[in-house]
């Protein structure tokens, strides 16, 4: 999502690539957020969707962060090509939210049985 996003905002309407890459971010995130509640993590329906939804946009801030950063940092002083900037980061990205989403955000339920 991030990558259309980018590519229509900033290589065919050319708004700058702070704005471009920010807005991507943003519905990139929206996206990923719907895909984990309904597919990826299980056992995590005793969290109300509010609270995951405060707590992912919480979480994935520090990505977006990483990511919006690292396009912005590796496209204006780099030089690198803004695609290939957002592959890189996506990957930083990816890691830091995979980890605390799958730690924080979308935990299982204990089993009280279990311990």
């Amino acid at each position: 999502m991030n990558y259309v996003v980018l590519l229509v905002l900033f290589d065919l309407l050319k708004v700058p690539i702070v704005i471009s890459q920010l807005i991507g971010a943003e519905s990139a995130l929206l996206t990923t957020f719907s895909g984990n509640n309904i597919w990826a993590f299980r056992d995590h329906h005793h969290i109300p969707l509010k609270t995951k939804l405060i707590q992912y946009h919480f979480s994935s801030g520090a990505g977006i962060g990483i990511t919006s950063t690292m396009v912005i940092v590796l496209v204006h002083f780099a030089h690198l090509y803004y695609l290939i900037a957002l592959i890189l980061s996506a990957c930083v990205g990816m890691i830091w939210n995979y980890v605390f989403n799958s730690k924080i955000i979308f935990k299982a339920k204990r089993d009280p049985d279990s311990q």
